[in-house]
């Protein structure tokens, strides 16, 4: 069961790692117009991907932190 969370932990901090760093870099530079519609679809399609890691944690375990995980995804 430990393992299960853990790779559930891994998971989510690749996720918010990618998220950030796409988010951080279109500030970094002079952006195009594509540039742009990349850095707002593929931060969606993370967040996408974080909800569903917080609804599977929420359905194995009602503690604490999954319920802090869900707050910080709003």
């Amino acid at each position: 069961m430990l393992a299960c969370c853990r790779n559930r932990i891994e998971e989510a901090l690749s996720l918010l790692k990618a998220y950030t760093n796409i988010r951080l870099d279109i500030t970094q530079r002079l952006a195009t117009y594509e540039d742009v519609a990349v850095a707002v679809e593929k931060p969606n399609k993370l967040r996408e991907a974080l909800w569903q890691q917080a609804m599977a944690a929420a359905t194995n375990n009602n503690m604490v932190p999954t319920g802090l995980f869900i707050q910080t995804l709003n």
